[in-house]
Formats: structure tokens, sequence, C-alpha cells
């Protein structure tokens, strides 16, 4: 069976290239969401949180309930990875029209 995945990207700044990183975590080992209007952060009751998306302090700030929205994209997720067999990734993206959303795709399609 296919998983589904959780992805964050962080940029490099302009001053140093090699300083971007990500992380991918798999969204059934979430049990715990927190979020503010610059951050989801994701983890295990007692343990580590990880970030999964985030915005620059003041500039296109998070919705208030972003997490909750992760948990509606993780279920898409959940349904395409059990309709076919590619694991699924989901990540969080500036919007077409202005503020943030999660969006799913295959993890083929990842580049």
């Amino acid at each position: 069976m296919a998983d589904v995945w959780v992805l964050h990207r962080t940029p490099a700044p302009a001053t140093d290239m090699s300083a971007a990183s990500s992380v991918l975590v798999r969204a059934d080992t979430i049990s715990l969401l927190r979020a503010n209007e610059y951050s989801v952060k994701a983890g295990q009751h007692g343990a580590t949180t990880v970030v999964l998306a985030d915005s620059v302090e003041g500039a296109d700030v998070l919705p208030l309930d972003f997490h909750i929205e992760l948990v509606a994209a993780v279920a898409r997720a959940r349904r395409a990875a059990r309709d076919g067999d590619q694991d699924q990734v989901v990540v969080a993206e500036p919007g077409r029209t202005g503020g943030w959303e999660w969006n799913v795709q295959p993890l083929a399609e990842l580049s």
C-alpha cells in the first residue's frame, strides 16, 4: 500500500545557498499538530515537533485553521494513495490567488 507524506522545504537564504533543507514526515506518524499565524508544527505528544509550513513573520501569514486544512489534505492524499500504487505527498504552497494551500501530488512528480 502506498504511503502519505508531508513535505516542508526551507529555501536557502541568498547569502548561503548550501543552507537549504527539507523534511519529509510520514503522515500516519503525526499525532499532534500546533499552529499559529507563522507556522504549522507536527509531532507526537511529548516528542520534538517539526515545522511543516512556515511564513516569514509579517508576510503572507498562514490561515488560523491551516493545521485543520492539513488534516483534510492528508485525507485526500490517503484516498489517492488507496486508489493507486504511488506514495502521495502533501506540501504547503502559496495559493494562486494569494494566501496558502495544501497541495497533494504523487511522489514521482516532485522535483
